[in-house]
This record gives C-alpha cells, sequence and structure tokens, in this order.
C-alpha cells in the first residue's frame, strides 16, 4: 500500500512539477527567436504564482510594429566580450540587454550584464570577480536560489569613464506554473515563470571633486516564461532596470522592456521614447538641479507645478545645465523636455 501511494505521489509531483530548467535544455549558442516589442503600460503580473496559475496578456500591445531577436552567441564575440573573459555565453536581447553567462550541470552563473542608455552609453556590470548564481540545476516550481556578488560597474558621465567598484544581491526562482495567454487566442500550456531580481550597489561621482561620490542602487527585474516542451528560449519577457540615487523614489534612469514572441493584433500609435535621453540629479533637491542631456537637436524645457501652471521655462538648454529653482514653494514638479523628435519628462521633489 505504501509503495502504491509513494508511486502516486510521484506521478503527481512530476506532473505539476514537469517543467524543469537544467544544463540540457540551457539555450545554445547559435540559437534564436524572433520577437515583438510590446508597449511598457503592461503590468509584471508579479503577484500571479504559484501552480496551475493564469498570466493573461492577450491584450498586449505592440510598439508600432517593432521586432527585436533573442539571440544566444559567444560572449567572445561580442562588442564588450573582453570584459567577461569568464563567460561562454552572452544572451543578447536586442537593443537593450546582453546576459552575460557560464553553467555547470548543477548551476548557472552570471558574470554580469550590458545594457545602452541614451545619456550613459553602454553601462556594464562586470561580476567576474564574484560571479552570481542566477539558477541552481535542476530548477522548478518552488526553486530559488540567493546570492552575494560583487564587480564593478563601467559607464561615462560628465563626459568621463567611471569605473566604480559594486557589490549586490539576488534572488532567482521559478515561481509559476500554468499558461500563458497571448494575443491571437494564443494559449500556451505547462509554462513555467523564471524571475530573477538583483540589486547593485556602488558610488558614483556625481558632483565634481571636493564633493563625495553618491550612492547609486541598479535593481534588475526580469521575468521570463518558458514552453520548455517547444523551445528552450522565452516566449515571453518582461525587464525592468532603475537607476536610483539612494534615498530617492524617483529613478535617474528607468527602461522597461516587454517582448512576445506572438505577435500582438493591436499597435500603438504612439512614437514614445522609451530609454532615458535625459539625467537629472539631485533627486530630491534642494534648489539646485543638475541636467545632462542627449537630445538631438534644440531643446526647450519648463519646469511645470501640481495644478499644471508652467514655473520655470527655458528655450534652450546647453548639453550641461544647472537649474536654480530655489524661489519655487517646496513640493513635487515635473520637469519636461521637447526637442526636434522626442518629449520626455522627469518628476522631481523640490525640499
Amino acid at each position: 500500500m505504501k509503495k502504491q501511494l509513494f508511486i502516486i505521489a510521484t506521478l503527481i509531483s512530476s506532473i505539476s512539477f514537469g517543467q524543469s530548467l537544467t544544463q540540457a535544455n540551457e539555450p545554445a549558442i547559435g540559437q534564436s527567436i524572433q520577437m515583438y516589442v510590446c508597449d511598457t503600460t503592461v503590468s509584471n503580473l508579479a503577484t500571479v504564482m504559484g501552480n496551475n496559475v493564469t498570466w493573461d496578456y492577450s491584450n498586449i500591445v505592440s510598439d508600432g510594429g517593432a521586432t527585436s531577436l533573442i539571440d544566444i552567441v559567444s560572449a567572445a564575440q561580442t562588442t564588450n566580450g573582453a570584459f567577461f573573459q569568464n563567460s561562454t555565453k552572452a544572451i543578447s536581447f536586442q537593443g537593450a540587454l546582453l546576459n552575460y553567462i557560464s553553467s555547470t550541470p548543477t548551476q548557472r552563473l552570471s558574470q554580469g550584464f550590458v545594457f545602452n542608455d541614451a545619456v550613459l552609453g553602454d553601462v556594464v556590470a562586470d561580476f567576474n570577480a564574484n560571479s552570481e548564481k542566477v539558477v541552481a540545476y535542476p530548477f522548478s516550481l518552488g526553486n530559488s536560489v540567493t546570492d552575494n556578488f560583487n564587480g564593478t560597474i563601467s559607464f561615462t558621465f560628465n563626459g568621463g569613464l567611471q569605473t566604480p567598484t559594486c557589490t549586490g544581491n539576488s534572488l532567482a526562482k521559478i515561481d509559476g506554473q500554468g499558461t500563458l495567454k497571448l494575443p491571437s487566442n494564443t494559449n500556451l500550456s505547462d509554462v513555467i515563470r523564471y524571475v530573477l531580481i538583483d540589486t547593485i550597489f556602488t558610488q558614483v561621482s556625481i558632483l565634481p571633486f571636493p564633493f563625495p561620490a553618491s550612492d547609486i542602487q541598479i535593481i534588475r527585474k526580469q521575468y521570463e516564461y518558458y514552453n520548455l516542451t517547444a523551445t528552450s528560449l522565452p516566449v515571453f519577457v518582461y525587464t525592468s532596470i532603475d537607476v536610483l540615487q539612494s534615498g530617492s523614489s524617483t529613478p535617474l534612469v528607468s527602461q522597461k522592456n516587454i517582448l512576445s514572441s506572438v505577435q500582438p493584433t493591436n499597435t500603438s500609435g504612439l512614437n514614445e521614447q522609451e530609454k532615458s535621453t535625459f539625467l537629472v540629479y539631485p533627486n530630491p533637491t534642494n534648489g539646485e538641479l543638475n541636467i545632462i542631456d542627449s537630445f538631438n537637436g534644440s531643446t526647450t524645457l519648463c519646469v511645470i507645478d501640481q495644478t499644471g501652471r508652467v514655473v520655470l521655462s527655458k528655450n534652450t538648454i546647453k548639453a550641461a545645465e544647472i537649474l536654480d529653482l530655489s524661489s519655487l514653494k517646496k513640493g513635487m514638479y515635473t520637469v519636461l523636455f521637447q526637442s526636434d523628435d522626442s518629449v520626455s519628462s522627469q518628476k522631481i521633489i523640490l525640499e
């Protein structure tokens, strides 16, 4: 009787937790999948977790019909490959993010990642000094792994290359298994969701000497949906990267990238600028606001209070500008930038 119960329990377990990430089904160099870039106003469905759940992205909207590739390439052949000599592969999310990895039969390690920002250029997060453990094979529903890692961050700011050291912590997990609803009545069953959330701590010289370096956090959240019976590549991806000054809830840089393997039936008519085109700091501010701008062509600026009134405006701004807001009342404002081809805004707090 006990043996029969054990067999039944084993069968139930294999049905409930049939999908697992392993080194054998890890994406191989040369594999790729075309994805459709989606509007970023959709939720990441972070709270939809557990067994037999449903993630509904059936009404997601295409971002102007743009496409992107998820491509597995040799790490050494990438532009920033010299930073990642311990990596064997790079998982490229075209135009957004490269994840550098190596693996053994028991684990997958990340040596870092690269993302591009309009102001900072290529931001290279290099964890070769102490790699980040992101999967413990086999990895299935209910499994998780936490890790601490360290390395360096490289980027260009205020016209100079900065390479501060960094530390970080991460949580990786398979937090759900169930049905993924995509456009055109596409329902994928037995899908698992892999989640990676990591936070990097570093210091950046925002203000010139003799001012001290500012504490900065880079928070990455990546949700990858796998239908492993069909492909070892993700069929849906939701990634966000926020760069924040310590003590501020308003990002200096904020990016989202949402990719679907099924083409959305609706297309957004908006031509949005998703990547940051400027930095404003410090935020909150006591009155002096620094602006670094990378718009193409002439740029106008206006500061708008919470009633919608324009309280400050400039017809043209330089690539690096300092605004004096000390005459304004304390509170929240919106800094609105408009150039020949883009409109962007940033919330600020005046203390």
